[in-house]
């Protein structure tokens, strides 16, 4: 699992800078960087304000940090597949809920 680079990419894709998805997600950047690189493991709590500050369901990130051997069965071209959609998806803006 690399959930760490899951929440970067997710990140990048959201056009967030660390700093600002340490503050929208209520932790420090520099604990935040080390998750993204792996280095510290993230609690529950931390992973759903992660989430929630990315606009991304935890189920679409934990897909993104799986690896290879955690998806049994599915074909490596699904796998790519479903990968490749879910990331055009988190380009698209963010919806105001509001609206």
């Amino acid at each position: 699992m690399d959930i760490g680079n899951a929440i970067k990419t997710c990140r990048i894709r959201r056009g967030l800078s660390q700093t600002k998805l340490a503050e929208l997600s209520e932790c420090s950047v520099s604990y935040l960087s080390l998750i993204e690189h792996n280095q510290r493991d993230i609690t529950v709590s931390t992973l759903q304000r992660i989430c929630h500050a990315l606009h991304v369901p935890m189920g679409i990130l934990l897909f993104l940090g799986s690896s290879q051997d955690e998806f049994g069965n599915i074909s490596k071209e699904l796998e790519a597949e479903l990968a490749k959609n879910t990331l055009v998806l988190l380009s698209e803006p963010v919806q105001d809920k509001t609206e």
